[in-house]
């Protein structure tokens, strides 16, 4: 018994081992075959890394038309589908063909239908091509565009080698054969491929007519039904003059259109004829039609689910001087972040953005998640789409700021010009505090130019960075040689040390050395000197008289003498037109009018429309306590101020855009009380809550 014990004792631990080995790896088989394992499907092609998921959203005419589906390949495979591969939730294989490249970086394919809402995967990503059910399909319609030559091709013949050699664009679906423009790109000669089944609905003569610009051939069983050699209008053939008949029996036939256009309006369109004035393009249901399938998630196998695969979406267009801008939006299929890189040197990080484009030239983009990358080309159709306007402040703004968000550090020099183009339609557009600097750095900015933009950023810069500011006002006026801009840029430095900087011993030595350079003959400087004795009047550190002395210099003006009712009219139209400007945003052009005004005028320093019109400029220009000592030297300089109500209120609008509210409210409230019969009363009782 015991030697018997002994001997049987390893064969039944033999036994034993691989029952549980066994058990375990039909746990294992049974977990891999379940569709549903820890809420990840089951994997069911081992060579690809990726997989999209798609749900069935309609059916086809037919069983052998198929399910379109647009699987995102976006580089990391065969471009054309030579390397997709299809299985149901419960993993058997599906049939299924690749027809090419598709739209939007992706492959199109047809696949066996299912029922409606199912879903099935489609493998791609592996590089290794996998045999294709080409023959078991007859799909719905498609479009099949291809870049052409230049140059008018004469016959058949002569178009259909240029097909063949041609570079395809995209290939995609299409209700029916009716197409005006390029639906992949900007270019503008390219061959139209239309690919179908007629559907036809009983025996008997069909008549067919073809309107193309510019040469068309259209086929029916192989058969050239309809022929149109070289190039033409489309008005050319409106009346049926490119027609043809062919007798069908009931059901499915083969079409094939080919429009070559070489430049210039597109148009295919393919028409039953009946009569002269009976005739329709073709309907959608006149053709065999393949179903579609809708993409719900792109999947990985890769380490951290990394799957850079991505799409996007042309959003709107706006033009500006000549130039073409593009607003897209991109986004991870996954859902996770990347790092995206386009040709033009624009670099993002994230999973969703919005982008602005220049030009209508196609671009490539790189996309990075981990170690996986996925590459792709954004297009930019003929179809124009939602159009801005820079007039629409909301449009401008948004067009902007997604400029202003992007890193433009390694951006190409052309199209940061192009977007200066922009950007610089709104003055003092904080953009381009941004976007200055970067251009000022490169060498393919010539010297004119760049003291153009550098003018830009001092004045964007000067709110937030006075000293900044002041760098580049030095720069500016030690390169400006021409005595007219100099004394400009002297003028405006000056006004900058003033109401911005509140530096009042620099503003002094900027107009003194204007006086020496114009040895005191010139206006300017005695307006210059006004607005110094104001500003030191503020700080307590001159008196009233010497203020009043200068105002008085400045109000003998010699232009402005003369008949009073031309004076007056001069102001006034200067007045209306420096207000109109600065309402639109022309800041330079309002300061310009704003220094012609302070010249020819004499009672609008006396009645305080200087003094309001000077604050509310440099509020514009976001100074905001220089825009309020105005006001204040207003006050005192003139104890009978006529507009004192208006310049109050002028003042607690400025309390509160500096985040002053209480001293704001006070003011409301004295303007309520003390001058009830005013027209900004009831305002400033709102305001002040009253």
């Amino acid at each position: 018994m015991s030697s018997r014990c002994a001997r049987n004792t390893p064969r039944r631990a033999a036994r034993r081992k691989p029952l549980r080995v066994s058990l375990v790896c039909m746990l294992a088989s049974a977990l891999s075959a379940c569709p549903h394992v820890l809420g990840q499907q089951a994997w069911h092609h081992e060579a690809s890394p990726y997989r999209a998921v798609f749900e069935v959203a309609s059916q086809p005419g037919h069983a052998r038309a198929g399910v379109f589906a647009h699987v995102p390949v976006c580089g990391t495979g065969h471009a054309e589908g030579r390397d997709l591969a299809a299985f149901d939730v419960d993993g058997k294989p599906m049939e299924l063909a690749a027809l090419g490249e598709g739209i939007g970086n992706c492959a199109l394919a047809v696949v066996s239908p299912r029922p409606s809402k199912s879903r099935f995967f489609v493998y791609f990503g592996s590089r290794k091509s996998v045999p294709q059910s080409r023959r078991a399909f007859t799909p719905g319609l498609t479009v099949d565009i291809r870049r052409m030559p230049g140059g008018e091709l004469k016959d058949w013949d002569a178009v259909a080698a240029a097909v063949r050699e041609s570079e395809r664009l995209a290939i995609m679906p299409i209700d029916t054969i009716s197409l005006s423009f390029n639906p992949v790109d900007s270019s503008d000669a390219f061959a139209m491929v239309f690919d179908g089944y007629l559907n036809v609905a009983a025996n008997g003569d069909n008549t067919f007519m073809l309107v193309s610009d510019d040469a068309g051939y259209l086929f029916v069983n192989d058969k050239l039904v309809v022929s149109r050699d070289g190039g033409h209008y489309a008005g050319d053939a409106v009346r049926g003059e490119s027609k043809g008949t062919v007798a069908l029996r009931k059901g499915y036939h083969p079409m094939r259109c080919v429009v070559a256009d070489f430049g210039g309006d597109q148009m295919a369109v393919v028409a039953r004829w009946v009569t002269g004035k009976n005739k329709h393009v073709l309907k959608p249901d006149e053709f065999l039609r393949s179903g579609t399938a809708k993409l719900i998630s792109v999947e990985s196998r890769l380490e951290e689910g990394a799957c850079p695969c991505f799409d996007y979406q042309i959003v709107s267009c706006m033009g500006l001087d000549g130039k073409h801008y593009t607003e897209a939006t991109f986004r991870t299929l996954n859902g996770k972040p990347a790092d995206w890189k386009f040709a033009d040197g624009a670099e993002y990080t994230g999973d969703t953005f919005g982008r602005i484009f220049v030009g209508l030239d196609s671009q490539r983009v790189a996309v990075r998640q981990g170690r996986a990358q996925a590459r792709g080309v954004v297009h930019f159709p003929q179809a124009v789409p939602p159009h801005r306007t820079p007039r629409n402040a909301h449009h401008f703004r948004h067009y902007s700021d997604l400029i202003e968000k992007q890193n433009m550090a390694g951006v190409d020099t052309s199209v940061l010009l192009d977007y200066r183009v922009l950007l610089r339609y709104e003055e003092l557009n904080k953009a381009l505090v941004k976007l200055s600097p970067i251009l000022l750095e490169r060498k393919e900015v010539d010297t004119k130019l760049r003291t153009e933009i550098l003018h830009e950023y001092v004045r964007c810069v000067s709110a937030e960075d006075a000293a900044e500011a002041e760098k580049g006002y030095r720069v500016l006026l030690k390169h400006t040689t021409d005595r007219q801009p100099w004394v400009a840029l002297a003028r405006e430095f000056a006004e900058f040390a003033l109401h911005c900087k509140a530096d009042l011993d620099l503003a002094e030595d900027m107009i003194d050395h204007m006086a020496r350079q114009l040895q005191n003959r010139d206006r300017t400087v005695a307006t210059l000197r006004l607005h110094l004795a104001m500003r030191r009047l503020t700080a307590d550190d001159t008196t009233q008289e010497e203020a009043r002395k200068w105002l008085a210099t400045v109000q003998s003006n010699p232009d402005s003498i003369g008949d009073p009712r031309t004076s007056a009219v001069r102001a006034n139209a200067v007045h209306e037109r420096y207000y109109d400007l600065l309402e639109a945003g022309f800041v330079s052009l309002a300061k310009e009018k704003l220094w012609e005004w302070e010249d020819i005028a004499t009672t609008d320093w006396s009645n305080g429309n200087l003094f309001l019109a000077r604050s509310r400029f440099w509020q514009k220009m976001g100074w905001l306590n220089g825009a309020l000592a105005e006001l204040d030297a207003a006050i005192m300089l003139l104890p009978m101020l006529p507009n004192l109500p208006d310049v109050e209120f002028e003042r607690a609008t400025i309390f509160e855009q500096n985040g002053q509210r209480p001293k704001a409210i006070e003011i409301y409230d004295r303007i309520s009380r003390e001058y009830p019969n005013h027209p900004l009363a009831a305002v400033a009782a709102k305001k002040s809550g009253k």
